[in-house]
């Protein structure tokens, strides 16, 4: 299952290697395109794929992909995104494996891997998130009452789990629908949703996928307030406002000792990535902070600063 909107040239990268990957079973390809103006939904077509078409303001992180999932017949429903690129031939195998294993698990998540493409600053940023652990996990409720007490940034860790690269078993997700979601978070709401009905989720490392993202301060400003937003509305996240300044200079000394010491940088480069680590760093903490605020923000703040909401009506 695979949302689309103006894919450009990488599409087919990505769908050679979907369609290249070492798997004994038959694979379906369904994409939702969102009014594409470039080759898309042709190069999709040329590979076999079955395109539905919306228009961009309709498109939903989970309404979407559960209208792609209405069009699978498979006994496992795999789900992508067009930035992601499958690192290996085994990357499906891997993913599907858990599900095989384990009739307790409702869905796995790759492990992700910065793109080769990927500057320093967000190479080290996928390092640092829960999807780059090279340690298997699987999640389940054992103790109702201590899943009950996590913290916010406890139970989404808990919780985690993603749809850059996933696959879940169509009854699970029958059971356990995507839902509708502010900004971005379909994810993480059905993470914890699985948890709460019984269910395992897992992280399987065996499974590798690239994925990472170029972006500048405003669409990084954007995409951490729809994140803030997400984790407000799921797991109730509130970042405030006092000590900012404070936590973007920790960041950013962070990634002074990671250019300095992990990677040896040195004078006018590291001078360089030290302003667009500054830059980096304050509009990903001020977008957190809009995010997990905009409850207290006029109305008109959602669309103006949500990266998925200015994308939607471009």
């Amino acid at each position: 299952m695979l949302p689309v909107k103006d894919a450009g040239p990488g599409l087919d990268e990505l769908l050679a290697t979907l369609r290249g990957q070492r798997w004994e079973g038959d694979a379906e390809l369904v994409a939702v395109d969102s009014c594409s103006g470039d080759a898309t939904v042709e190069t999709l077509r040329e590979f076999g794929a079955t395109v539905l078409a919306i228009e961009p303001e309709d498109f939903d992180h989970g309404l979407t992909r559960m209208a792609a999932a209405r069009h699978a017949r498979g006994q496992v429903l795999v789900f992508v995104t067009q930035t992601m690129r499958p690192a290996g031939h085994h990357w499906l195998a891997g993913l599907v494996e858990p599900l095989d294993a384990d009739p307790l698990v409702a869905g796995a998540s790759s492990r992700l891997i910065p793109r080769e493409d990927a500057d320093p600053l967000t190479r080290f940023d996928v390092t640092r998130e829960a999807s780059y652990s090279a340690e298997p996990s699987r999640r389940a409720i054992e103790d109702l009452e201590a899943y009950r007490a996590l913290a916010p940034h406890e139970l989404r860790a808990f919780a985690h789990f993603h749809t850059v690269s996933c696959a879940i078993r169509p009854e699970a997700l029958e059971r356990v629908p995507f839902r509708s979601v502010s900004t971005i978070g379909e994810d993480l709401q059905w993470g914890k949703d699985a948890l709460e009905a019984g269910m395992a989720i897992a992280h399987e490392p065996r499974s590798v996928a690239r994925h990472s993202h170029p972006y500048g301060f405003d669409e990084l400003l954007g995409r951490n307030f729809d994140d803030g937003v997400a984790a407000r509305e799921l797991v109730g996240s509130r970042l405030g406002g006092e000590g900012l300044i404070g936590h973007i200079a920790a960041q950013v000394e962070l990634d002074l000792d990671h250019l300095r010491g992990e990677l040896g940088m040195e004078g006018a480069e590291l001078e360089r990535w030290e302003r667009e680590s500054v830059v980096r760093r304050t509009a990903q903490l001020f977008g957190q902070w809009l995010g997990t605020n905009a409850d207290q923000l006029p109305a008109a703040a959602l669309p103006a600063f949500s990266l998925v909401r200015r994308r939607a009506r471009s």
